[in-house]
């Protein structure tokens, strides 16, 4: 096991405190780009009072440096030193534990009267930004996401071999995936139409999560759309409208996708 609060440890935790913020300023800067401007999936104007709640709720990213640093200061998460097999098996862990995770919860969050109490700070922002995706409450992100998240994984350090690198590998890939669902444009979809042997049908997107904001009923997975292709909460014209919008054809009203 590494020992506590080593160089590699240290700039973890700086990262999961500051790199969301940082990723989501790049594509708040691509957004304004006249090239990005034409995906953009609904053309709805975006008032200051979102902007600015947003910005007010965005420091709660930090409770992820904070839950890590408690965790191994009390010995709690054993960090092995980082190799590609290390890496490659928390990325798996974590990547496999929280999308379960995150569909149900997020899911029940929608059902539950009390949830979502929790969450619907969350959907004041019908018409997503990319600052959107730090702006949950504090109960949410703390319990439902940071120390839900983290717990899978410290149970299993015990037995199988997690580490730093890793971690800041499945945190930068959920980052830049959070920035795009919530960047209120189309920015995988010309990509995504290109995979082959049906995997164009694994990734979630811009467009399907722009849905769920407009909807609230379907679309709650996190990075894949497979739990909700398999159980029946996938949107079925999450495609059409990629594709419409791709064309350049904005949507200019939350009506235009609200289909059951």
């Amino acid at each position: 096991m590494i020992d506590n609060f080593t160089p590699e440890l240290a700039a973890l935790l700086l990262w999961l405190g500051l790199g969301k913020i940082a990723i989501i300023g790049a594509f708040t800067f691509f957004n304004q780009m006249s090239f990005f401007k034409k995906l953009q999936i609904f053309k709805i104007d975006i008032f200051q009072e979102q902007t600015s709640r947003e910005l007010k709720a965005a420091w709660v990213v930090l409770t992820d440096t904070f839950i890590l640093a408690v965790l191994v200061n009390f010995d709690l998460i054993r960090l092995e030193p980082s190799s590609l097999s290390n890496i490659a098996t928390t990325f798996v862990v974590f990547f496999v534990w929280i999308e379960v995770w995150f569909y149900w919860t997020h899911r029940w969050m929608h059902q539950s009267p009390t949830l979502w109490k929790i969450h619907e700070s969350h959907h004041l922002s019908e018409v997503n930004q990319p600052l959107t995706a730090t702006s949950f409450s504090l109960v949410e992100k703390l319990f439902f996401y940071t120390f839900s998240w983290f717990l899978v994984p410290t149970i299993l350090s015990w037995h199988i071999s997690i580490c730093p690198l890793g971690i800041a590998a499945y945190f930068t890939y959920y980052y830049i995936s959070s920035a795009i669902a919530h960047a209120n444009t189309e920015y995988t979809y010309s990509i995504q139409r290109h995979l082959p042997f049906g995997l164009d049908k694994l990734p979630a997107s811009s467009t399907g999560h722009a849905l769920h904001h407009a909807r609230y009923n379907v679309n709650f997975g996190l990075l894949t759309s497979v739990l909700d292709r398999v159980f029946g909460t996938y949107a079925k014209d999450t495609e059409e409208v990629q594709k419409r919008v791709s064309l350049g054809q904005s949507l200019t009203n939350l009506q235009d996708v609200l289909i059951d």
